[in-house]
């Protein structure tokens, strides 16, 4: 977390983070399996078009779209990551008083920002889960707001 103050404004920052976490990727498995019955898919997918066994004497991490690659090990990944969680800037607004009448005690003004940024070597939609397979979950979303908070 990171909170600073400068004269009126504030800034606040949160920062979350996973380490020592490995997690099934499910959906590239789906992308990558390589069958027949997948061959939309594949042909949709460069690293299918260019590292998938084609022919007697190939040398390529992806067997022939003959044989179903199944579930395998190949597919576990690291998903560690570093989110930019938070992020909030206020500003502090002063007494409003209009020829001796008080119209406000205190006001802030303030635009907050979620989900800001990730940095993972996960390769799929979002390494934050609470399962260990990747079931094509939507990831956090961003979120942007803005507001005002008046005391009369």
């Amino acid at each position: 977390t990171l909170d600073a103050r400068y004269n009126r404004i504030t800034l606040s920052a949160l920062f979350s983070y996973q380490l020592k976490v490995t997690r099934y990727n499910n959906i590239e498995n789906w992308v990558r399996r390589g069958v027949a019955g997948y061959v939309g898919i594949v042909n949709a997918s460069r690293v299918m078009l260019t590292q998938q066994w084609q022919k007697p004497g190939d040398v390529a991490f992806y067997q022939s779209p003959a044989y179903d690659r199944g579930f395998n090990s190949s597919d576990l990944q690291d998903a560690k990551f570093l989110r930019f969680r938070n992020l909030l800037v206020a500003y502090d607004i002063p007494e409003l008083n209009v020829r001796g009448l008080r119209l406000i005690k205190s006001a802030r003004f303030y635009v907050q920002g979620q989900n800001l940024a990730i940095w993972s070597p996960w390769r799929g939609p979002d390494p934050e889960d609470n399962n260990n397979i990747s079931l094509n979950e939507f990831p956090n979303p961003k979120m942007f707001v803005m507001g005002i908070d008046i005391n009369f």
